[in-house]
């Protein structure tokens, strides 16, 4: 929200010819009640733009403004700055939902298989983004060398052929989880048709692992490899005792139900099952010949007590099942 101080509106501005001085970013803003959510991200509720020179109005005192040939290019650079201070506001807030639903699309899915009381082991989150607006080599290399600033820890490796160029990179070593950034572009004789992908996994979900997630550190990691928004695939795996395979489609059901999700298509055989659903409850979904889908269930049985396996992804499955 952008609040504009007494009588100054841009109408009032234009009617009267005000003549606004603003000399060069000599403009005072104010952010209203900062804060500071949990992935650190500045918030604010309120901001005000105070102009630092500001002349009288024609005739307001006998006077017209000692500097009134200056309104032309004042007043221009007056509105250029609240345009670019709104736009920097709106383009944060439109990022930090990205990263909000992302991350809670994850936990979601944790959330209802622990209610089902599973046990829960593998899981990934994939974050890709197309990167249409290279448009050449350089500016995709460029890119790369952006990436080696930010993470100079990982260990990166380049690929490169005649079809096509990668650079990939791998976190340090660490036992709650295992994150890599892949660079990829298809060489063509126009501009590069190049994506990036983000991957963040685990072989079991416990309190470390979801705070990545919670906490500021998932945010960050989009914010420094992202330009724009990202899709988002999330996936976990949970092991089950063999209740489950004496009722294989009414586990299943149960599960769908958890998500408030509708059945798009199914695959049933004797040890396994796999159902494609929508659910309102995830951000990102893919379109099918049957309608739009963001929530595949896959459910493996051993016979003779062994145990039952569950993965859940949305929009679907990534994990190997």
């Amino acid at each position: 929200m952008v609040t504009r101080i007494g009588l100054f509106s841009p109408l009032y501005l234009l009617k009267k010819y005000i003549a606004i001085s603003v000399l060069s970013g000599n403009i005072t803003v104010l952010f209203h009640n900062t804060h500071q959510n949990d992935m650190g991200i500045l918030r604010c509720q309120k901001v005000t733009i105070i102009p630092k020179y500001a002349l009288l109005l024609p005739g307001n005192n006998g006077s017209k403004g000692e500097d009134y040939m200056k309104q032309k290019i004042d007043f221009a650079k007056f509105f250029l700055s609240i345009i670019a201070i709104v736009g920097f506001i709106m383009f944060q807030s439109g990022n930090t939902t990205t990263v909000a639903e992302g991350r809670l699309d994850l936990l979601k899915l944790a959330s209802v298989l622990q209610s089902e009381n599973i046990m829960l082991g593998e899981w990934t989150l994939h974050a890709r983004e197309h990167l249409e607006n290279l448009k050449n080599q350089k500016e995709l290399k460029n890119y790369a060398d952006d990436l080696k600033q930010k993470f100079p820890e990982w260990k990166w490796s380049d690929t490169s052929t005649r079809q096509k160029w990668e650079v990939t990179a791998v976190s340090p070593t660490d036992e709650n989880r295992q994150e890599t950034i892949q660079l990829m572009a298809t060489r063509t004789n126009q501009k590069p048709d190049a994506y990036i992908v983000y991957r963040v996994s685990g072989t079991t979900w416990n309190k470390t692992a979801e705070s990545f997630f919670t906490h500021k550190q998932f945010g960050d990691r989009l914010t420094d490899i992202f330009r724009g928004k990202p899709t988002i695939f999330s996936c976990i795996k949970g092991i089950v005792g063999d209740k489950m395979f004496k009722a294989l489609p009414n586990s299943v059901n149960n599960v769908l139900s958890d998500f408030n999700a509708k059945e798009i298509e199914a695959l049933k055989e004797d040890t396994f099952m796999s159902v494609t659903a929508y659910s309102p409850m995830f951000t990102e979904s893919l379109t099918s010949k049957k309608g739009s889908m963001n929530l595949q269930v896959a459910v493996r049985s051993e016979r003779l007590g062994g145990r039952t396996t569950i993965v859940v992804g949305t929009p679907i499955i990534t994990i190997e099942y």
